[in-house]
Parts: structure tokens; C-alpha cells; sequence
């Protein structure tokens, strides 16, 4: 879903109308890679998805199964790693389609996806209101 209920911007970005900059909506987006050699651990992205582009803000390790570690560690900004490191990110990533193309699809699927909500929302209301007519008739008739 998209994250909160105002659009946030990106931190080192500062936009408002009164600049004339579109703000744009976020999601966020977890991706767990696991391999089946090591079911117990896995490598988790934290990613944000700009309706144009996948941003990385975190790579950390993750335990699956058994008891939660106390403190759990949540890596370094994505930022701070060296450039060489980020470049690999990004190279695995985007060999598994984790990508532009991926963010551009998700906000367009969470804009369908309330689209199509509400016309079957309003379908079940329909279906309802036409249902207790018939049953308002039906007792009318009755009497």
C-alpha cells in the first residue's frame, strides 16, 4: 500500500506547491532473498518504490525460524555503502526484476487495485439495495 496518508518525499529532498514540484507517493517495499542451502537465513532489501524509480535504503541480514534475536540489526543507510557495493546491489537486484520497471508497475497495480475495489464495493452495495427492494415488494405484495 502507499505509505501514509500525505505523500512523503524523499528526505534530502524538500517539496511543496509553493515550488511548483509534484509531490510523489511512496511504497515501501521489503524483498527477502533466501537460498535453499540456508532456509534458516535470509537477506533482506528495504527498498522504496518511487513511481519511477526502486531506491535501496537498507540491506541487512535476517534469521528465519527459531527466536527473534532481542535487538535485531538493520544495516547501514544504503547510502553509505561505498559505491562499488551499492552498484552490486543494485546488479543483483536487477537481475532478479527488482527494478524502475518493477516501482512503475506497483504504483500502477495500487491504483487499479482502488479502482477495482470500489467498483466491486459499490457492485455488493447495488446487489444489496436490489435485494431488499425485492424483499420490500414481496412483503408489500403480501399485505
Amino acid at each position: 500500500m502507499v505509505d501514509g496518508a500525505t505523500a512523503p518525499t524523499r528526505s534530502w529532498e524538500v517539496a511543496g506547491p509553493e515550488d511548483g514540484r509534484q509531490l510523489r507517493l511512496h511504497i515501501s517495499v521489503h524483498v527477502e532473498v533466501t537460498k535453499a542451502a540456508r532456509p534458516d537465513l535470509a537477506l533482506t532489501f528495504e527498498c522504496s518504490a518511487w513511481p519511477d524509480e526502486l531506491e535501496v535504503e537498507r540491506v541487512y541480514p535476517v534469521r528465519r525460524g527459531g527466536t527473534a534475536p532481542a535487538q535485531q540489526y538493520m544495516g547501514r543507510q544504503f547510502r553509505e555503502l561505498d559505491e562499488e557495493m551499492q552498484s552490486a546491489v543494485h546488479d543483483y537486484l536487477e537481475h532478479r526484476g527488482v527494478n524502475d520497471e518493477l516501482a512503475a508497475f506497483l504504483h500502477s497495480y495500487m491504483e487499479n487495485k482502488e479502482q477495482t475495489e470500489l467498483v466491486r464495493w459499490l457492485k455488493n452495495v447495488e446487489g444489496y439495495i436490489k435485494k431488499q427492494a425485492i424483499s420490500a415488494r414481496h412483503l408489500l405484495r403480501q399485505d
